[in-house]
């Protein structure tokens, strides 16, 4: 049996959080920064159903990989250049206008 064509399952998130409330008040852009706590993530792709899910669904799929483009349609992709964020209860998440 040939394996060509067969694709290998990729680990998109190592943890979720629930927060209470998402929404935006302007449109999502390519250069925007995403703050968790005090540190800062351009966002380098969207994905085209990002921002109406977070609208709609309060929810938003954040890939740390600085891509340029979105792999997922639900995804923001973020460059980051240490580690990963580990937020705790209380701590801001936003998104700055550029």
């Amino acid at each position: 049996m040939s394996h060509s064509g067969v694709r290998h399952l990729t680990n998109f998130a190592t943890s979720c959080y629930a927060l209470p409330e998402a929404t935006s008040s302007g449109t999502i852009g390519v250069g925007d920064v995403l703050a968790i706590g005090e540190h800062r993530f351009p966002i380098t792709a969207i994905g085209a159903l990002a921002q109406r899910n977070l609208d709609s669904l309060g929810h938003v799929t954040l890939v740390f990989d600085g891509a340029d483009e979105p792999r997922l349609e639900g995804a923001l992709h973020v460059r980051c250049g240490g580690e990963l964020p580990r937020p705790q209860a209380g701590s801001t998440i936003l998104i700055e206008s550029a």
